[in-house]
């Protein structure tokens, strides 16, 4: 179970990511350019895990713009506020 209410399990699982391309991205810190990519569910696990969508910066940095997960698990994070260091 994701939210801990289960006995700690390992499982050997290797990393899967999906990119799907370039776009505009708004949230509540801005537009930017971003990458998409989308980590899919490593083949063998014992449930299958929901793809988890995420969107970076397109600048270099790869700054995490937003990024979620439907499906039973139903979590989602969003970038609200970016400081550059500037005046």
């Amino acid at each position: 179970d994701h939210r801990g209410a289960t006995g700690p399990m390992l499982f050997k699982a290797g990393m899967h990511i999906k990119y799907l391309g370039e776009e505009k991205v708004t949230v509540e810190a801005g537009e930017f350019d971003a990458y998409h990519f989308q980590m899919v569910s490593a083949p063998g696990l014992p449930n299958p895990h929901p793809d988890y969508d995420i969107w970076c910066t397109a600048d270099g940095e790869w700054t995490f713009l937003k990024g979620g997960v439907a499906g039973y698990m139903q979590t989602w994070y969003e970038l609200v506020e970016l400081y550059d260091g500037g005046e």
